[in-house]
């Protein structure tokens, strides 16, 4: 959930408290805001399993059986923004389960981010399981959001992009393995390498200070390809091919530009 569902669920409640007690705001006039005694507090859609009992999710929220809220009111948009605060759950809502003579009874829906299982890496070839695994860093049982799947897509992505592979795709997908885990997710990879980025020439343009030939000395790790070296094949790394651009020893008053043309193997 991103800050723009926050602001729908605020929305959400505006709606539904304005809507449920006061039909007439319907025709656009706007309801004044009342005092309602809570009389209870429910949870729907928490998994135990996970350790997230009701009770702290109630506690949390800083509701409390007893206290008066106003409606239409900030509070439950306060209680929404405390529980988001945990970073447990994906979607959050308060409702109004029904309302009684002494007051009104309310329910807090959530859903839960899933919890990590297990990696299961599909298509490597490059670039060893135990390596992808060590750049993942994910602990079994952990909450697993989507920022957590992006964060090890890029690690993963650099990791091939030290072995040359710049325009290798990866795919992710979460899984439930076992029903009797529904929470649990497996996180699935699956990676097209593609091909391997060689460098063919080096090309310096636009230098007056120094000659090509000096400037691509101090170029150490990124090299052409010769034919007296045949066997060797120079592979591109996109961030020390820039720093050797951006920062040769010789200093020169312009920079070079460094261009590849794609190699398979």
């Amino acid at each position: 959930m991103f800050p723009g569902s926050r602001i729908f669920h605020s929305i959400l409640l505006c709606l539904f408290f304005g809507v449920a007690f006061y039909p007439h705001s319907l025709y656009g006039q706007r309801p004044a805001p009342e005092v309602y005694k809570i009389q209870g507090i429910t949870v729907e859609g928490n998994s135990p399993e996970s350790g997230t009992e009701s009770s702290a999710i109630i506690s949390n929220s800083g509701l409390k059986v007893g206290d008066e809220i106003t409606i239409p009111g900030d509070q439950a948009h306060q209680a929404i923004l405390k529980l988001w605060a945990l970073r447990i759950f994906s979607d959050i809502q308060i409702l109004v389960d029904h309302k009684s003579q002494g007051g009104i009874y309310l329910l807090i829906k959530v859903k839960e981010y899933p919890r990590f299982e297990r990696l299961v890496v599909k298509g490597n070839d490059d670039v060893s399981e135990d390596d992808i695994k060590k750049k993942v860093n994910l602990t079994k049982g952990q909450i697993l959001t989507p920022e957590d799947t992006t964060r090890a897509i890029a690690a993963i992505r650099q990791l091939y992009g030290e072995e040359g592979h710049l325009l290798a795709v990866i795919r992710s997908e979460l899984i439930a393995e076992d029903s009797s885990k529904p929470n649990r997710r497996t996180l699935e990879l699956n990676i097209d390498e593609g091909p391997t980025v060689m460098i063919d020439r080096v090309i310096v343009a636009g230098s007056s200070a120094f000659s090509g030939d000096d400037l691509k000395g101090q170029m150490d790790d990124t090299k052409e390809r010769t034919w007296w070296h045949f066997w060797s094949h120079p592979k591109f790394d996109r961030f020390t091919g820039r720093t050797a651009i951006s920062t040769p020893r010789l200093s020169p008053t312009r920079r070079g530009t460094a261009r590849t043309r794609e190699k398979s193997r």
